[in-house]
């Protein structure tokens, strides 16, 4: 009979949980004795003793969750689940005594023979590593690319201690605005010194062995460091592209009052709550952006993927945000709610971003924006104004979408309402009035709004500026979604084109008649009145100048 594997599984993101934990449940072999979220303290359970731990997260949290549950299951032996890292990160999580890695992107099949390896006390790494390590062994002849190489990873490394303790400090809601100028000017500065640095350093191509298929997937060999001077690891983040999220969370922290001339979701919530949302969106952007640079995906492949990134940003948003809110009501239906909500939030809102394959291409392959049909490459003023305005739409409409969301499922949850919502918003006549405002324009947009911004060529984004939210517009060619228009969005289209073709009609012909009507006025009956009240004054002259005289010569009497 087959040993069964107790499991511990550890997730950043309780969706990933979720479906992990439900697809183990098709393995008879494998059972999850214990599940926990990342970042929330682990506690010893009396009577388990996990075989294997899987850990799903970011590698700072996959390490720092690792290190517990050394301490709290010295026997278990730890999968890391995360994005693919690269040499000092692979070498990081050896030395830290992992048994493994997979990428989080795997199919369920490579998951659970991972599981059973590491199981079997044999190490797994999966072959879609490219790089790794650099061993002693493998260290090139020249001493000087060695020190370099050295000296740059020991920069690299107390830079990104630095700014993890700066990003504890901008977390921090009691620092002052004096502060968070200065610290935001450091992490730019740290940032720009990380990339120089990253630049100049010298890295190492590595060979993964393939797998034997004697040892049931051990590797059959060390690796082999194969040159120096050319790194396998993903592109860093353009200067360009972190000043874009540093300038969107400056206009965060500055002021977001509403003057786009509708009415948004976020307008509910309390104001810190509302930057609070803001900031969550806008990391989670930044930290997808990173995980998908990563793991390199193609161009060709983004058109297709697109949806799926910024449905992953608004899920984490949804969990993190309303997740911190742990009641009998919230928690247990809360993930099973966002993935059947999914669905509804994307055919609305995320596949409707607009521009949004355009940003996504700019953040991870620094393509060029076209821009009235020019292509501006994407460090030049024009593009960067113009992703600042993709990506501050893209934020603000994530945003309202959780809070969509939770005026959808959550309306009348007290701890929500007291916690979240403006004073204002308390009553539940209140909140019924907001929701049938909003109702009333999202019918509003999308049967007359919508089809005139797509009959004029043009889309409807919201940005920040001068300390608010304000409506711009981006003329683009929507031929396709002209073509596309049916029912009352089509009719809308019509009546706008035949009120185009009238209009300028009946203005001529209302101008006509008015300029008529002056001229009857004016020419034929003013003339005539005109005649008519001099004759008048004439005779009432003359009738004065007739008794004048007539007073003077008066005719003597005679008997």
């Amino acid at each position: 009979m087959t040993q069964t594997i107790d499991l511990l599984l550890v997730n950043e993101e309780p969706l990933f949980q979720q479906g992990l934990s439900a697809a183990l449940r098709d393995c008879p072999d494998l059972r999850v004795v214990s599940q926990a979220i990342a970042n929330s303290p682990l506690e010893a359970l009396p009577g388990v003793s996990p075989r294997v731990a899987a850990i799903e997260g970011s590698l700072s949290s996959i390490l720092q969750q690792g290190e517990a549950i050394a301490r709290l299951y010295p026997e278990a032996r730890r999968l890391a689940l995360c994005a693919p890292p690269n040499a000092q990160q692979l070498h990081q999580l050896r030395s830290e005594g992992f048994a493994g890695y997979c990428p989080k992107s795997s199919t369920i099949e490579e998951i659970v023979a991972a599981i059973r390896q590491i199981a079997a006390d044999r190490d797994y790494w999966s072959p879609a590593i490219a790089v790794g390590m650099p061993v002693v062994s493998g260290w090139p002849a020249n001493r000087f690319q060695s020190w370099l190489y050295a000296s740059c990873q020991t920069g690299l490394d107390r830079i990104d201690t630095e700014l993890e303790e700066i990003a504890k400090k901008l977390a921090d809601e009691h620092l002052g605005t004096v502060g968070w100028l200065f610290w935001t000017g450091r992490q730019r500065e740290l940032r720009a010194a990380r990339v120089a640095i990253a630049q100049f350093s010298p890295g190492w191509t590595i060979i993964v062995p393939e797998f034997s298929s004697r040892s049931g997937g051990e590797t059959s060999g060390a690796l082999e460091a194969v040159r120096i001077g050319e790194i396998v690891t993903p592109d860093l983040p353009s200067p360009t592209a972190a000043s874009l999220f540093d300038r969107a969370s400056t206009q965060i922290k500055i002021g977001m009052e509403n003057r786009s001339g509708q009415t948004l979701e976020i307008e509910i919530l309390q104001p810190e709550k509302q930057r609070e949302l803001l900031y969550l969106v806008l990391h989670r952007t930044q930290d997808i952006i990173e995980k998908w640079r990563f793991l390199e995906i193609a161009p060709e492949q983004l058109p297709e993927r697109r949806v799926q990134f910024f449905q992953q940003v608004w899920q984490s948003c949804v969990l993190e945000f309303i997740g911190q809110y742990r009641t009998a009501a919230i928690v247990p239906a809360l993930p099973a709610i966002a993935l059947q909500d999914s669905l509804e939030i994307e055919s609305v809102t995320l596949q409707k971003l607009p521009l949004s394959l355009d940003l996504l291409t700019y953040l991870l392959y620094r393509a060029p924006l076209i821009i009235d049909r020019v292509p501006y490459s994407s460090e030049t003023p024009e593009a960067i104004v113009r992703a600042n305005l993709l990506l501050d739409n893209a934020i603000i409409a994530i945003a309202n979408s959780v809070v969509q969301f939770l005026l959808n499922n959550f309306p009348e949850e007290s701890t929500l309402i007291y916690n979240l919502y403006q004073r204002r918003y308390w009553s539940s006549r209140e909140i019924a009035r907001f929701r049938n405002d909003l109702s009333w324009q999202y019918r509003q947009n999308y049967y007359i709004e919508d089809p005139k911004a797509i009959f004029e060529s043009r889309y409807r984004l919201l940005g920040f500026e001068h300390n608010a939210i304000r409506t711009f517009n981006v003329f683009a060619s929507r031929r396709e979604e002209l073509e596309n228009l049916q029912g009352l969005r089509w009719l809308a289209t019509i009546i706008l084109e035949a009120r185009d073709a009238i209009a300028p009609r009946l203005r001529a012909g209302i101008a006509f008649l008015g300029s008529g009507a002056v001229y009857l006025l004016t020419q034929v009956l003013g003339k005539a009145i005109g005649l008519v009240g001099r004759g008048i004054l004439q005779g009432f002259g003359s009738t004065l100048q007739d008794n004048r005289y007539g007073k003077r010569t008066r005719p003597d009497k005679r008997s």
